[in-house]
This record gives structure tokens, C-alpha cells and sequence, in this order.
């Protein structure tokens, strides 16, 4: 039975172990998760702020390239509404030509600008041929640097045509209009709308807390993405507002050169003003396959790991002069540009590159989605995931889990200690029924067999019949002693032992209970031997002599069951005084009380010593309870002489 007890109880601790680290290692895993948002949204917020540094930075410098006229892409042009020194208008075909502000590189992030044909016929103000070439190295530049854009301008020659690049920009302009206009709501998830939770099932468990917090982070992340379309729609309209600023469509151009562009124009008469229309400026990546040429000088490929035949990235606008169709743009160098652009947001995010937009992958869509898009260049921003640093110090849900499993430890240890000391009770109890049983057995059959006698007469001898009622006293005596103390202990274990105290001396305490002990040492084959100075007998303590008789009682009676039949039969009750205190000292030179069983020695029902030996284990248990029910203590002796000695503190 003790055994089946004990399985249940390990199988539920080990039960109540195991909800308890699933619930923990749950809450964890939600705490980490929480942390994780945070930490995701903090980054989302510094990437926001990087990508407005970047578009902020550039926005500026593409709309004055975007509000050049279309006639600066020649290296030299002649003005219409020249004066002389007389302020007389100058007509004919020997106008002065005015160099172009493009005929020098503009800057090294924009290193070469062109103009396209529609029979894919490509030129540069950078690249002036004939007596141009020569006035310009008179001028404003040097042959090394025409030179180099020469070269630029051969290996851009190998990778565009017209038709492709027209259809790059009639791309990039419904791209950029779609980015300006459209609603970011259509695209995604708007604040307040609580998306799918991306955490996997944590077994089934229906639990509002954990539903509510997996909620929570599934709607800062979705509230994170729309944040970033709704920032990326309005850069992509401040960017478009600059443009549409910079260069108005469809105007009629008064100022600059008509049907007689560039020098050596008609005469005055020819000279009549065209419509010119001007497109947006809009990016668009060149991608090419296939080693590069000899000698081709490939300004604006990427460096961060692309390979040496990777997209460059140019700006184009299509132009339309009277029935002429023109692509005018530039080439930046993506290396230049790249790292000025980083540079702007060092500060911010650390380790961060920028990635080309090509053809449109599915994981490109993924990042526009998510509004980490510069507006003015298609490029993805990417950057490490903020590293996830450990919690200061102890959070509420640790201490909460401290607290739990604290609890949980008590709780099971204070359930083991009740169920072992349930079942040391039970054994005790079940061990005290069978003493008292055997202890009542013996004098019950005693009684019945000498009263039987007695009674029928076959005891006539006077002599033999006084020996059978001196025994039947004594049986007698024996069980009323048994019955007493099983009552006085049942009274102790309610609380209601009565006491009632009294003054007396030490001397009229010994003489109203030496007398009984030393019949009971007398019974018991021994002799009681009595210790006490004239001092100490004339102290007086307020006691309950009665009860202090019942302790002195069951500790001599103790002695005279484990010391009887020993060569040195004495009991020796010694007291003595200790300051206000007096110790009454049972002492016997019997065996003993083993060491094992010192710590038991008190407890009801604990019986250590041989088989024969008459008793229920109350003595020693109920002498110490009526003792502290005095005020005082009973305590056990080991002061290395032989034999147990027991002590009454009062």
C-alpha cells in the first residue's frame, strides 16, 4: 500500500513537472517572440529613416538634371534672341554658340550624359567631335578627360539601343506611377486589420492569453509593412511632384534653338519655334550577359559581390522636338553612387547594402511590398537583422516563472512531507493497535483465568489465593496504567490536558511521588536511588504535581522494562538546580538508547529494544508533551556514561 502511495505521487509530480516546463518554455518562446517584433520594429523604424536620407539626398540632384533642356545634350548650341552692341537682333546663320554646362562631367557619381536616336545613333556633350573638339580643349576641358567619356560612351553603345530602352522607360514610368498613386491599403493589410500569426501551433492550445499575444505580433509586423508602403508611396510622390516641377509636359520652347539646332543652323527665316515635349526622368537598370568587350570600361557595375558583366544604372527621358523622338539621360557610376548613398545612413544602420532591382523577381515584389524600396532608384535596401540582445536583469515573466515554480516546489514538498507523515502515522497507529492489543490481551487472560478460579474454588490454599489477588492487582494497576496514558495522550492531541498548578517545595514534590517509583523499581527487580541537596529541596516551583508524577512515573517505568535483570539494577533520580530552572535526571546503567534511534526516541508509538518487552511506544512521547505543557522540556542525555538518562527541565 505504502508503495502504490508513493508511485501516484512521483507520477504526479512528475506530471505537474512536465505542464509546468511546457508552460514555461511556451511563455519564453512568446516572450522571445515579443522581443523579436520589438526588436524588428525598432529596425523597420531606422530603415524608414535610412531610406528617406538616401531618396532626400538624391531627390534634389535628379531634379536638376530633370530640368535641363533638351538642347544642353549638345556639346555647343546656338541662342535664339542674340543682341548686338546696338541691341539690334542678330539673324543669320553666324549666331554664337554657347558651350554646353554638360560638356564637362557634371560629377563623378554622374560621369557620362547621352542622347539617343531612334536609329540608335548615341552621342554626349561630353564627347564634341571635329572643331568642337578643338574649341573645347582650348576651353573648358582636357583630352584625357574626353577621352575617358569617349570610352564610356563605346561601352554603353555595345549594351542599349532605342527600342529596348524605350520599352525600359515605358516600364519604369508605369512602375513610378504606380508607386506614386496607388492606395497603399490595396496592397496589404491596413493598421488594425490583424493578419495570419506566422508563429507555428503550440500544440492546440487554447489558451486567450497566447492567442492574444501571437495577435499582438502578427499586427505589429503587418502595421510595420503598411508603415513602409505608405512611406515609400509618399517619397515615390515627392519624387514625381520634383520631376513634373523641374520640367512641365508639353510646353512650346522660345528660348533655346528650334529647327536650326546646333550650330551652323539656317537662316532667320527657317527659324520658327517646335513643340517640345519632355518626359520624366526615370531610372533603369542595363542588364547585359556575356564577357565584356576589350576595352570596355564598365562605369556604374556593382562591386559588392556582382559580376564584372552586372547591370549599370542610367537615368533616361524621352523627348519629343517636333516630329524627332530623343532618349537623353545619363550614366552613374553604382559604385560612386552606392557608397555615397550608404554613407548617408552609416550612422543609422551598420553592414547595409543596396540591391538592384532586376526583371522583376518574385523576392524584388517581396521587398517592394514591403516598402524597402528607394523611390528614386529601384533598389532594395538590405540590412542584418538587429542583433537581439539579452534581457536586462530579471523581467516580470521570469520572476512570474520563479515565483510558479517556487510555489510548485513547495506545494509538492509540503504534499510529500503530509503524505509521509500520513503514512508514518498510519504505521504507527496500525503498530500501537496491535501493542495495544497484545498489552490489553495479557492481563484480560490473566483476569479471566484467576477470576475463573477463584471463583469455582479450586484455589483453597489461603496462601495461594492471596498470591492470585495480589496478581490480579497488580494486572490491575498495569491496566490502568495502559489505559491512562492512551487517555492523557489522546487529551494532549486535542489540547485539552488539564493542568493544574500549585506551589510546593522540591522536598513535598519527592515525597508524594518517590513512594510510587519506588514500588514500581521494586516490581521491576531494582531500587530507586534519590539525589538532592538541602538547597535544592527547599526550592519552591508552581507545577502541577500530578502531571510532573505521571512524567517521573513513565521515565522510571521506561528504565525498569530496558534496565531489569543488569548487574547494576539502580535508578538514580537526581535534581539539581541550573540558575531558575531545575533538572530532575532519570538515570538507569541499562543498554542504552541506540544512536539510530535518538532522533525517534520521542515519537508516539516508536518502540526500539526487544520483542518481549511489555509496551505501547507512548511513554517517552506523552512525558515530553505534558512536559512542555508545564512550561518545560524533556530531553535525552548523552554524556558518554553508560546507560540513558533522561531530563525534566522546570
Amino acid at each position: 500500500m505504502t508503495r502504490r502511495w508513493w508511485t501516484v505521487f512521483v507520477a504526479c509530480v512528475l506530471g505537474l513537472g512536465a505542464v509546468l516546463a511546457w508552460v514555461s518554455a511556451l511563455a519564453l518562446e512568446l516572450e522571445h517572440e515579443q522581443r523579436v517584433t520589438r526588436a524588428r520594429a525598432d529596425q523597420q523604424e531606422l530603415l524608414r529613416l535610412a531610406l528617406w536620407r538616401m531618396d532626400s539626398w538624391l531627390a534634389p540632384r535628379l531634379a536638376r538634371e530633370a530640368a535641363r533642356p533638351y538642347f544642353e545634350y549638345q556639346p555647343y548650341y546656338a541662342l535664339d534672341r542674340v543682341y548686338d552692341e546696338m541691341l539690334q537682333p542678330l539673324q543669320g546663320t553666324n549666331l554664337p554658340l554657347t558651350p554646353s554646362p554638360l560638356l564637362v562631367p557634371a560629377s563623378d557619381e554622374f560621369p557620362l550624359h547621352f542622347q539617343l536616336e531612334h536609329d540608335d545613333a548615341l552621342s554626349s556633350p561630353q564627347v564634341p567631335a571635329g572643331e568642337q573638339r578643338l574649341l573645347a580643349f582650348q576651353t573648358c576641358t582636357t583630352e584625357p578627360v574626353v577621352s575617358r567619356s569617349q570610352t564610356l560612351l563605346h561601352g554603353l553603345a555595345r549594351r542599349v539601343s532605342f527600342a529596348a530602352l524605350d520599352a525600359q522607360l515605358e516600364s519604369a514610368e508605369r512602375r513610378a506611377d504606380v508607386l506614386a498613386d496607388a492606395a497603399p491599403a490595396e496592397s496589404g493589410p491596413a493598421p488594425g486589420a490583424v493578419a495570419a500569426s506566422p508563429v507555428p501551433d503550440a500544440g492546440g492550445l487554447d489558451d486567450e492569453r497566447v492567442s492574444a499575444t501571437r495577435a499582438v505580433a502578427a499586427q505589429e509586423a503587418a502595421d510595420d509593412a503598411y508603415s513602409n508602403r505608405v512611406e515609400l508611396q509618399k517619397r515615390a510622390q515627392t519624387s514625381k511632384v520634383a520631376r513634373e516641377a523641374a520640367v512641365p509636359w508639353n510646353f512650346q520652347q522660345s528660348d533655346g534653338p528650334t529647327d536650326g539646332e546646333g550650330a551652323g543652323g539656317a537662316d532667320g527665316a527657317s527659324r520658327t519655334p517646335l513643340a517640345v515635349s519632355v518626359g520624366p526622368l526615370l531610372p533603369v537598370w542595363l542588364e547585359v550577359s556575356g564577357p565584356p568587350a576589350e576595352g570596355d570600361v564598365r562605369v556604374g557595375v556593382a562591386d559588392q559581390g556582382d559580376p564584372p558583366d552586372g547591370p549599370s544604372l542610367v537615368y533616361a527621358r524621352r523627348v519629343r522636338v517636333g516630329p524627332r523622338v530623343l532618349i537623353q539621360g545619363f550614366l552613374t557610376d553604382w559604385t560612386l553612387l552606392r557608397s555615397a548613398l550608404l554613407g548617408e545612413v552609416r550612422d543609422l544602420v551598420r553592414d547595409a547594402s543596396l540591391r538592384p532591382m532586376l526583371g522583376r523577381r518574385r523576392d524584388d515584389r517581396v521587398a517592394d511590398d514591403a516598402g524597402l524600396v528607394l523611390a528614386t532608384i529601384p533598389a532594395t535596401l538590405e540590412a542584418p537583422d538587429a542583433p537581439l540582445g539579452a534581457p536586462e536583469g530579471m523581467t516580470p515573466l521570469l520572476w512570474s516563472l520563479v515565483l510558479v515554480w517556487g510555489a510548485g516546489l513547495l506545494a509538492v514538498g509540503a504534499v510529500g512531507t503530509t503524505l509521509r507523515a500520513s503514512i508514518l502515522l498510519g504505521e504507527r497507529r496500525s503498530r500501537f493497535a496491535s501493542a495495544v492489543t497484545h498489552e490489553l490481551r495479557t492481563p484480560l487472560t490473566t483476569f479471566r483465568l484467576y477470576a475463573e478460579m477463584l471463583a469455582s474454588g479450586m484455589v483453597s490454599d489461603p496462601a495461594t489465593r492471596q498470591e492470585y489477588l495480589e496478581t490480579l492487582e497488580s494486572e490491575s494497576e498495569r491496566l490502568s496504567r495502559l489505559v491512562e496514558n492512551v487517555l492523557a495522550y489522546a487529551r494532549l492531541e486535542q489540547g485539552r490536558s488539564p493542568v493544574r498548578l500549585e506551589e510546593s517545595s522540591v522536598a513535598t514534590l519527592l515525597g508524594r511521588v518517590v513512594p510510587t517509583l519506588e514500588r514500581r523499581a521494586h516490581d521491576a527487580g531494582m531500587t530507586l536511588r534519590t539525589d538532592s541537596d538541602s538547597a535544592t529541596d527547599a526550592r519552591v516551583l508552581r507545577t502541577d504535581p500530578t502531571v510532573v508524577a505521571q512524567i517521573l512515573f513513565n521515565l522510571v517505568d521506561n528504565a525498569a522494562k530496558y534496565a531489569a535483570g543488569l548487574a547494576d539494577a539502580t535508578i538514580v533520580l537526581r535534581v539539581s538546580s541550573a540558575g531558575a530552572r531545575l533538572h530532575f535526571d532519570v538515570r538507569d546503567r541499562g543498554p542504552g538508547v541506540p544512536a539510530d534511534a535518538v532522533r525517534r526516541v520521542f515519537e508516539a508509538f516508536e518502540r526500539r529494544g526487544p520483542e518481549n518487552v511489555p509496551g505501547v511506544g507512548l511513554g517517552l512521547s506523552l512525558a515530553r508533551g505534558l512536559a512542555r505543557e508545564l512550561g518545560g522540556e524533556l530531553e535525552l542525555v548523552r554524556d558518554g556514561e553508560p546507560g540513558a538518562c533522561f531530563r525534566l527541565v522546570l
